[in-house]
């Protein structure tokens, strides 16, 4: 009976202790690294997402009539994007319904590109609520006309691209920072033709 009871009481020897522990690291780094895939694939597929939307308003810009524009707001505290025609969603074209970019957590920083560095034109995240950053191309040489970051659509019409409420003076290529984290990708823009390009940076 005294040895039965020694038995029982004990407990673990510290090789099945180590052998917990090692358990636990491994898991934990494991899931540590499932997280950091998750992130960076988010992170990219909200650029390609919002690079999708940017070159799909250009080219409606330049072949259809009116005027597109590619709209990127927070709902929620979610990245969404649609087409805009006439500052109005358009039922004719299919990118004009809402569709979710991100899940919450990532962002979108906005900068005009200068000779001299990059200026801030502003951000999209879930402490911006209602913001919409605007991104609408010249019918005849596809380049940037407005970008801009608002908290109400109809100031759409109100400005142009060299306004200095978002780009400073001049004509400036734009880049979009897509970004959670430490994982960044670049939408750039062209200013001169609208090209759009994505690259992790």
């Amino acid at each position: 009976m005294k040895t039965e009871n020694k038995l029982k009481n004990r407990g673990f020897t510290l090789i099945e202790l180590i052998i917990v522990v090692a358990i636990i690291a491994i898991l934990g780094t494991g899931i540590g690294i499932s997280y950091s895939r998750v992130s960076r694939a988010g992170v990219k597929s909200t650029a390609l997402e919002v690079r999708s939307l940017v070159a799909e308003s250009r080219i409606n810009e330049m072949s259809r009539p009116g005027d597109y524009a590619a709209d990127i707001f927070i709902k929620n505290g979610v990245i969404y994007g649609r087409m805009l025609k006439d500052g109005e969603p358009d039922n004719s074209v299919k990118s004009s319904s809402e569709k979710q970019f991100a899940r919450p957590g990532i962002s979108i920083d906005c900068y005009a590109m200068t000779s001299g560095g990059s200026e801030n034109i502003g951000s999209l995240s879930s402490s911006t609520e209602g913001s919409h950053l605007y991104i609408s191309f010249k019918m005849g040489t596809g380049g940037i006309y407005v970008c801009g970051i608002y908290d109400d659509p109809k100031k759409l019409s109100e400005h142009t691209y060299s306004d200095e409420s978002y780009s400073g003076s001049g004509l400036n290529d734009i880049r979009l920072d897509v970004h959670q984290g430490d994982y960044h990708y670049a939408v750039d823009i062209t200013a001169l033709t609208g090209s759009v390009e994505v690259k992790a940076i």
